[in-house]
């Protein structure tokens, strides 16, 4: 254990294993943000260290670049970001909250770096469901900012994160 006790909500190894990059919620705050640190937990640093938003959910590229994260505000617009703050997606939320999350339709969220770096993987949530059933278009994007992302038809509904297995594939329950 790196970090005992501390709210830390999801994080990545660099693809050379000399880093990680992850979210935590730091001491007397409510907001996450992102956190550096060598794999042992030596020299952390507060990446973005912003009181009015939250960051969450960082994935490094594969070359070690950059990272791709969400981040939301009070409202609960969640939007995909590159490190530091170049957004790729935009807008307000527009629908409910998703309960018990901090999510509303129409929010970005769970973004993966292709194999090659290029392109960005998200999903956006577009109704709130029943229970924990909810539905969710998956997105991609071009990471140097292209005008507008492209939407792979999506499952019905879904109950999490896409997360990207090796080679790139994308699995989504």
């Amino acid at each position: 254990i790196i970090f005992p006790n501390r709210r830390v909500l999801s994080g990545d190894y660099s693809p050379d294993g000399t880093f990680v990059v992850f979210s935590a919620v730091p001491a007397q705050t409510t907001d996450e943000d992102l956190f550096y640190s060598q794999p042992n937990g030596k020299e952390e640093q507060n990446l973005t260290t912003t009181p009015t938003v939250s960051e969450r959910n960082p994935r490094i590229d594969p070359f070690a670049r950059t990272v791709v994260f969400e981040q939301a505000d009070a409202s609960g617009a969640s939007r995909i970001y590159l490190y530091s703050n170049t957004p790729l997606t935009s807008g307000p939320a527009t629908g409910p909250a998703l309960p018990g999350t901090p999510y509303a339709v129409g929010t970005d969220a769970d973004p993966v770096i292709s194999p090659d770096g290029g392109s960005v993987a998200f999903t956006r949530l577009t109704t709130t469901g029943n229970g924990a059933l909810r539905t969710r278009d998956l997105h991609t994007r071009k990471a140097a900012g292209a005008a507008t992302p492209v939407v792979i038809p999506p499952a019905p509904v879904s109950r999490g994160a896409p997360p990207c297995g090796s080679g790139g594939s994308l699995f989504v329950d």
